[in-house]
């Protein structure tokens, strides 16, 4: 019982940290001016609540989590102990070793995502409030539908994919052309109905591609090795929910070079996953399923 309630409470980190990020974003502005912030120490707010996730929480809920099955998880049926830590870790950094040319994109791609998503709901936020001067119900509406979008499509994806490899692959080809598209369009173009259109497409595409980024990198260990990669992989994912606001802080002071850098950084890394990962020439092949 008291196992299963700490994989649980673990399981739990990510969204509730998440999710925290989220609900503090249209906050900001409010406590931008009730605390006379400057933009950059308003930025930090996330910053402050997510790097220590991501360097403090995710590593020490990952060593718990070693910890436990080491003290707990015996091979019952041949009354063999388990792999010691010194072991599992070692195979742990070989297996990441080995696979590093497929897991580097992955995890630039997972980390630019929310990067992307982070630095511009901060952004929305103020665009919203200070130009458009819309606050209260209505601005917590217009996050609904990029949220909403990405949060449906995930659902829905993670539901599809199950262990199809080639489905994961086409639907990060169509994850990764929308976000591409959209952003590409908001180089161009930036009023607000065009934005929230944009965005929710963008962030629908984004819906595709972090269900597949997520299956493709616990699928690249087997059971005994795979908490070493997820965590690993949990850091980046904090490292861009932290770096984002900041950096779009900087950023949104002209916006249409905002766009263009985001639309640069999203090149960069379709291509680096669709080259090391092969998915372009494979997508159109024959379904294989992965192995369990």
């Amino acid at each position: 019982m008291k196992e299963k309630l700490m994989i649980v409470s673990l399981g739990l980190l990510p969204l509730i940290m998440v999710l925290g990020n989220s609900m503090l974003i249209p906050l900001l502005p409010s406590i931008q001016k009730s605390l006379h912030l400057s933009g950059v120490q308003t930025s930090l707010i996330l910053s402050a609540f997510s790097i220590p996730a991501a360097f403090l929480v995710y590593p020490l809920a990952a060593g718990a989590a070693l910890v436990g099955i080491a003290m707990y998880v015996r091979e019952a049926k041949t009354g063999s102990d388990s792999v010691s830590v010194g072991k599992y870790l070692e195979r742990a950094i070989g297996i990441f070793y080995d696979k590093r040319k497929s897991l580097f994109p992955l995890f630039f791609v997972g980390g630019l995502g929310l990067f992307l998503l982070f630095g511009i709901l901060y952004y929305l936020s103020f665009l919203i409030e200070e130009t458009y001067h819309i606050d209260g119900f209505f601005k917590g509406t217009a996050f609904l539908f990029p949220l909403g979008a990405m949060t449906i499509v995930s659902y829905w994806t993670g539901q599809r994919i199950k262990t199809d490899v080639e489905l994961m692959k086409k639907l990060m080809i169509v994850g990764m052309i929308l976000l591409f598209v959209m952003f590409g369009v908001l180089t161009m173009i930036y009023t607000l109905p065009v934005l929230m259109f944009c965005l929710t497409v963008a962030f629908g595409g984004l819906g595709f591609v972090l269900p597949c980024i997520n299956m493709m990198i616990t699928s690249a260990a087997s059971d005994e090795e795979r908490g070493f990669i997820v965590s690993i992989y949990g850091t980046v994912r904090f490292l861009g929910v932290a770096l984002g606001p900041v950096v779009f802080e900087v950023w949104m002071h002209t916006e249409r070079l905002m766009f263009i850098y985001s639309f640069i950084l999203l090149a960069a890394g379709g291509l680096w996953v669709l080259y090391q990962l092969k998915i372009l020439s494979s997508a159109m092949g024959r379904r294989k399923v992965v192995q369990k």
